[in-house]
């Protein structure tokens, strides 16, 4: 899911093949009220901003394609066409990069301006659960059933190189992980009920919880408590 118009307008899909726009009501809370509901051939399994119309998002299907929908007019433009599912789907805030993770190990990097493939390249040896790049757009993390995370470097000239040395290694399948503001810390949770802190000039990780039983998703927000 994602947040457009100022975290008014809430967008989701599901495996049920449907994305629905909800709107949110605030202030006061109020129940979100279901604007639109749109029904497509193919469980969803991803939706990222586009980074420079607050009216588009990007869709990823189970049966592989990418599509570019306007959220008002219903316009569809295909990214990509059917193929290896799409597990995850990244952008940032003014970067001209789309970022897709497969379930077969492989990331491609799109052009958000004429929506050509400008990367593809073997970021893990298995299923590729998350990518997500930095707000600043210079890093994209992965992680992976191959029990590991990596972070990489998105300036790379020529193949893709990784921005951190050091690959991220849990004990079973990491299921998410997100990046830090300044993108030097990443977050990652396992199936090993580990949440773990990593940071991009040092080989070892914090722990920073157990739980009981294995996660499958993270959230972070940073707040400054000074202001």
């Amino acid at each position: 899911m994602v947040m457009l118009n100022d975290c008014t307008t809430l967008v989701t899909g599901s495996e049920d093949k449907k994305v629905m726009l909800w709107k949110l009501n605030l202030n006061p809370p109020q129940k979100p009220e279901r604007l639109l509901s749109k029904q497509f051939e193919s469980p969803i399994n991803s939706i990222a901003k586009h980074p420079y119309d607050n009216l588009s998002v990007f869709l990823a299907f189970q049966n592989g394609e990418i599509i570019r929908w306007h959220t008002h007019t219903d316009i569809q433009t295909l990214v990509r066409s059917q193929g290896v599912p799409i597990r995850s789907l990244s952008t940032a805030p003014g970067r001209p990069h789309l970022c897709a993770a497969g379930h077969n190990g492989r990331c491609f990097v799109y052009s958000i301006h004429d929506l050509q493939l400008t990367r593809d390249w073997e970021a893990h040896t298995g299923y590729i659960t998350k990518c997500e790049l930095s707000r600043d757009g210079t890093r994209l993390a992965t992680c992976s059933a191959d029990f590991t995370a990596k972070v990489w470097d998105m300036e790379s000239p020529g193949e893709m190189t990784l921005k951190w040395n050091n690959i991220m290694r849990h004990n079973r399948w990491i299921w998410d992980c997100t990046l830090t503001k300044d993108g030097k810390s990443l977050i990652t949770v396992s199936s090993d009920r580990q949440v773990l802190q990593w940071f991009e000039n040092l080989s070892r990780s914090r722990s920073l919880f157990e739980r009981k039983h294995g996660a499958t998703c993270v959230a972070l927000a940073e707040i400054d408590y000074s202001k």
